[in-house]
């Protein structure tokens, strides 16, 4: 839900989790350059995050960008 998302970054704009979710939703949306925007601002916030690094490899690899996706996953 738009409105629960909108919500959630406005109590905690500093959670990696909430973009690392909202990355996954565009992702299974098929909305690939936007997973890609709100998946760097994740990192950006917890870049030791074995979780996001994980899923920006599966986003990589998706895209064809297999050095990168193997490197982080």
């Amino acid at each position: 839900d738009k409105w629960a998302r909108q919500k959630a970054m406005e109590v905690d704009p500093g959670s990696h989790d909430i973009y690392l979710t909202r990355a996954l939703l565009y992702s299974a949306q098929r909305q690939y350059a936007d997973a890609e925007g709100v998946m760097k601002t994740a990192l950006a916030l917890s870049r030791d995050d074995p979780n996001i690094q994980l899923e920006m490899g599966h986003l990589h690899l998706l895209l064809g960008r297999f050095g990168s996706g193997w490197e982080l996953y």
